[in-house]
């Protein structure tokens, strides 16, 4: 029997703590009414604090409806995995995620391959400058022909050493280098040390380390579509420091392009 999203978005609104997971993938109720389903279900999780999974793929999301769950993720603190995979949004409703993302701290996991249309260098772009404040984020399923996804994928791998180095007990010298500026006071650095480190390096950081290449075997986040499964998502692992391209849904591998 199919869900019903009417029946869902009360008791997402009623915070009910036994709904932790909802996956609407190619719901038919869903994609008759998209834009209002999607107003209603923001609208019911601004309050909710225990949904942890939400897959709202093949729902036909445009960029309006896509901006609504981005304004969401800016303030939301129990998604860690977000699914709007194959749906109708493109440049626009990118910039808009990548917007929130710079102040989420909890999504680990996004979804957004297979749109209608391509993204843009300038979406890409602002995906690059949401790493300067987001250290969460450690895995990106789309697919990417831009020379801008092997300075995505280092970000994204940095994102995922400091989490395995936090994880482990690490000490905070052992990975303050690899947290970018912007977020350095949350990690306990005093003030006057952000602002020495800027002055030495000219205000420019891009919490990009080389130091990162001494850690080999760190999952990269980037993943490739798995076929026609639709569900299965598989990572692309090796250093740290190495060029890694971005694995399409054939299995090769797409190195960066001079």
């Amino acid at each position: 029997m199919a869900v019903r999203p009417s029946e869902l978005i009360p008791r997402l609104a009623a915070n009910d703590a036994s709904l932790i997971e909802i996956n609407l993938t190619d719901n038919a109720t869903y994609q008759m009414k998209s834009a209002d389903y999607t107003k209603q279900l923001v609208d019911a999780l601004s309050n909710n604090d225990q949904l942890k999974r939400l897959t709202l793929s093949k729902l036909n999301i445009t960029d309006q409806s896509v901006s609504l769950l981005a304004e969401l993720l800016k303030t939301n603190k129990s998604i860690v995995y977000l699914d709007v995979s194959h749906n109708k949004f493109g440049t626009a409703g990118l910039i808009a995620i990548a917007e929130s993302l710079k102040s989420n701290t909890t999504l680990i996991e996004l979804s957004v391959i297979g749109q209608s249309q391509p993204f843009g260098e300038a979406g890409l772009q602002k995906m690059t400058e949401m790493f300067d404040f987001n250290v969460t984020l450690q895995k990106i399923n789309w697919r990417l022909h831009s020379r801008q996804s092997f300075a995505l994928n280092k970000l994204i791998s940095r994102n995922v050493d400091i989490n395995r180095r936090i994880q482990a007990g690490q000490k905070l010298d052992d990975y303050i280098n690899l947290v970018p500026r912007a977020r350095k006071a949350d990690f306990g650095v005093p003030e006057d040390y952000i602002a020495g480190e800027a002055g030495a390096s000219g205000g420019v950081t891009t919490g990009i380390s080389g130091e990162a290449g001494a850690s080999s075997g760190v999952s990269v986040g980037i993943v490739s579509e798995a076929g026609a499964s639709g569900g299965v998502t598989t990572g692309i692992t090796g250093e740290t420091g190495a060029p890694v391209g971005v694995t399409t849904g054939e299995g090769e591998k797409q190195e960066n392009q001079e």
